[in-house]
């Protein structure tokens, strides 16, 4: 009751600035948009 499904994608978006620090740590540049598309298309479960 009142709960919802959480997903690994949701998660990382929710988190996003969290996401965006580790990856700029790394040398990567992150974008919101960019990562939903790669992770629906890498992985279809996640979405």
């Amino acid at each position: 009751m009142g709960q919802t499904l959480t997903t690994p994608l949701s998660l990382t978006l929710t988190h996003f600035s969290d996401v965006q620090a580790r990856a700029r740590n790394l040398s990567v540049e992150v974008r919101k948009g960019r990562w939903r598309t790669f992770c629906s298309s890498e992985w279809p479960t996640l979405s």
